[in-house]
Protein backbone atom coordinates (compact mmCIF):
# COMPACT_ATOMS: atom_id res chain seq x y z
CA UNK A 1 0.00 0.00 0.00
CA UNK A 2 3.18 2.27 0.52
CA UNK A 3 4.05 2.25 -3.39
CA UNK A 4 3.16 4.51 -5.60
CA UNK A 5 1.70 2.53 -8.79
CA UNK A 6 -0.51 0.73 -5.74
CA UNK A 7 -1.91 3.75 -4.21
CA UNK A 8 -2.53 5.24 -7.92
CA UNK A 9 -4.80 1.73 -8.57
CA UNK A 10 -6.77 2.31 -5.56
CA UNK A 11 -7.92 5.47 -6.29
CA UNK A 12 -8.52 4.56 -9.83
CA UNK A 13 -10.97 2.11 -7.69
CA UNK A 14 -12.26 4.23 -5.36
CA UNK A 15 -13.11 6.92 -8.13
CA UNK A 16 -15.11 3.75 -9.88
CA UNK A 17 -16.53 2.30 -6.50
CA UNK A 18 -18.09 5.82 -5.22
CA UNK A 19 -19.60 6.36 -9.83
CA UNK A 20 -20.84 3.05 -8.67
CA UNK A 21 -22.92 3.84 -5.52
CA UNK A 22 -24.62 6.54 -6.58
CA UNK A 23 -25.38 5.42 -10.38
CA UNK A 24 -28.03 2.66 -11.53
CA UNK A 25 -28.20 1.35 -14.15
CA UNK A 26 -25.40 0.51 -17.48
CA UNK A 27 -23.67 3.29 -16.08
CA UNK A 28 -23.20 1.59 -12.76
CA UNK A 29 -22.23 -1.81 -14.42
CA UNK A 30 -19.56 0.29 -16.47
CA UNK A 31 -18.10 1.69 -12.78
CA UNK A 32 -18.04 -1.60 -11.30
CA UNK A 33 -16.44 -3.18 -14.49
CA UNK A 34 -13.73 -0.22 -14.19
CA UNK A 35 -13.43 -1.04 -10.76
CA UNK A 36 -12.75 -4.51 -10.83
CA UNK A 37 -10.12 -4.35 -13.95
CA UNK A 38 -8.57 -1.10 -11.29
CA UNK A 39 -8.56 -3.87 -8.53
CA UNK A 40 -7.46 -6.70 -11.18
CA UNK A 41 -4.02 -4.13 -12.00
CA UNK A 42 -3.29 -3.82 -9.25
CA UNK A 43 -3.55 -7.17 -8.03
CA UNK A 44 -1.39 -8.31 -11.21
CA UNK A 45 1.37 -5.87 -10.17
CA UNK A 46 1.77 -6.68 -6.33
CA UNK A 47 0.37 -10.45 -6.00
CA UNK A 48 2.14 -11.05 -2.27
CA UNK A 49 -0.37 -8.19 -0.81
CA UNK A 50 -3.52 -10.28 -1.84
CA UNK A 51 -4.25 -12.54 0.99
CA UNK A 52 -3.94 -9.71 3.69
CA UNK A 53 -5.59 -7.33 1.60
CA UNK A 54 -8.39 -9.67 1.63
CA UNK A 55 -8.67 -9.97 5.25
CA UNK A 56 -8.35 -6.16 5.91
CA UNK A 57 -10.90 -5.18 3.46
CA UNK A 58 -13.00 -7.70 5.11
CA UNK A 59 -12.43 -7.61 8.56
CA UNK A 60 -11.85 -3.28 9.09
CA UNK A 61 -14.61 -3.05 5.76
CA UNK A 62 -17.29 -4.47 7.64
CA UNK A 63 -16.40 -2.67 10.57
CA UNK A 64 -16.72 0.57 8.64
CA UNK A 65 -19.86 -0.25 6.71
CA UNK A 66 -21.94 -1.27 9.80
CA UNK A 67 -20.52 1.49 12.39
CA UNK A 68 -21.68 3.92 9.20
CA UNK A 69 -24.90 2.12 8.54
CA UNK A 70 -25.86 2.31 12.55
CA UNK A 71 -25.28 5.64 13.17
CA UNK A 72 -27.03 7.45 10.14
CA UNK A 73 -30.78 7.73 9.45
CA UNK A 74 -30.82 7.78 6.18
CA UNK A 75 -29.34 6.20 2.99
CA UNK A 76 -28.43 10.02 1.59
CA UNK A 77 -26.97 10.58 5.46
CA UNK A 78 -25.07 7.19 5.14
CA UNK A 79 -23.61 7.79 1.44
CA UNK A 80 -22.32 11.18 2.39
CA UNK A 81 -20.77 9.77 5.92
CA UNK A 82 -19.33 7.19 3.70
CA UNK A 83 -17.63 9.60 1.02
CA UNK A 84 -16.32 12.12 3.83
CA UNK A 85 -14.53 8.74 5.48
CA UNK A 86 -13.12 8.11 1.86
CA UNK A 87 -12.43 12.06 1.09
CA UNK A 88 -10.40 11.98 4.34
CA UNK A 89 -8.34 8.94 3.50
CA UNK A 90 -7.85 9.52 -0.22
CA UNK A 91 -5.70 12.61 1.04
CA UNK A 92 -3.26 10.23 3.49
CA UNK A 93 0.22 9.96 2.51
CA UNK A 94 0.01 5.93 3.09
CA UNK A 95 -3.04 3.44 2.79
CA UNK A 96 -1.00 0.83 4.97
CA UNK A 97 -3.35 0.97 8.01
CA UNK A 98 -6.49 3.02 6.67
CA UNK A 99 -6.97 0.89 3.45
CA UNK A 100 -8.68 -1.57 4.18
CA UNK A 101 -11.32 -0.12 6.38
CA UNK A 102 -12.74 2.39 3.60
CA UNK A 103 -12.20 -0.17 0.97
CA UNK A 104 -14.28 -2.86 2.59
CA UNK A 105 -16.69 -0.66 3.23
CA UNK A 106 -17.13 1.03 -0.52
CA UNK A 107 -18.11 -3.00 -1.56
CA UNK A 108 -20.20 -4.00 1.12
CA UNK A 109 -21.82 -0.47 0.45
CA UNK A 110 -22.74 -1.88 -3.03
CA UNK A 111 -23.66 -5.40 -1.68
CA UNK A 112 -25.69 -3.69 0.67
CA UNK A 113 -27.89 -1.28 -1.58
CA UNK A 114 -28.20 -4.58 -4.12
CA UNK A 115 -30.26 -6.28 -0.75
CA UNK A 116 -27.04 -8.62 -0.24
CA UNK A 117 -27.83 -10.40 2.85
CA UNK A 118 -24.92 -10.35 5.38
CA UNK A 119 -26.69 -12.68 7.79
CA UNK A 120 -24.98 -15.21 5.05
CA UNK A 121 -21.71 -14.66 5.69
CA UNK A 122 -19.71 -17.25 7.25
CA UNK A 123 -16.60 -16.05 9.77
CA UNK A 124 -13.15 -17.89 8.22
CA UNK A 125 -12.76 -19.00 11.51
CA UNK A 126 -15.87 -21.35 11.61
CA UNK A 127 -15.16 -22.19 8.04
CA UNK A 128 -11.42 -23.44 9.35
CA UNK A 129 -12.94 -24.92 12.54
CA UNK A 130 -15.36 -27.32 10.30
CA UNK A 131 -12.62 -28.50 8.25
CA UNK A 132 -10.52 -29.30 10.91
CA UNK A 133 -12.79 -30.31 13.42
CA UNK A 134 -11.88 -27.93 16.03
CA UNK A 135 -14.20 -25.85 17.78
CA UNK A 136 -13.79 -22.63 18.84
CA UNK A 137 -14.87 -21.00 22.11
Amino acid sequence: MDEKEARIWIKLEWKALKKAIVSDGEEQKLAIRDALIFRGSNRESFPKNTDMENRFETYEGLATFSYLLLVTKSPEEYKSRLFETLDRIYSFQSYSRSYGSIHGALYATLLYFKSFNFKTITSILLIWAKMSGSSIR
